[in-house]
């Protein structure tokens, strides 16, 4: 059964200026609050595993390095690091 959990909202809620959402889009590949829409299923996926959030976030975020290693090994260093900083979010996100 899946578990109930806030939903993932964006850690900065100032407003942004389009150089934020470029900033955050060559960062991670999309906006914030993209990310957080894919994480947020991601999250909810994982979350049938076990009925702890905290743990459906720390297998989400190691799903995420497994990928950024998939990627690094076939030389596709710019979507590695931006699904590294993907899992970097998720972990902060986390421990917030």
């Amino acid at each position: 059964m899946a578990i109930e959990f806030t939903k993932l909202v964006p850690t900065n809620t100032r407003t942004k200026t389009e150089a934020d959402f470029n900033h955050e889009r060559r960062m991670y590949g999309c906006t914030e609050e993209e990310l957080c829409q894919q994480l947020q299923f991601l999250v909810k996926m994982n979350s049938y595993h076990d009925a702890s959030p905290e743990k459906a976030m720390m297998m989400s975020a190691a799903s995420i390095m497994s990928d950024a290693q998939e990627a690094i090994e076939r030389d596709m260093k710019e979507m590695g690091r931006q699904y590294l900083n993907k899992a970097k979010w998720l972990l902060f996100y986390l421990h917030r």
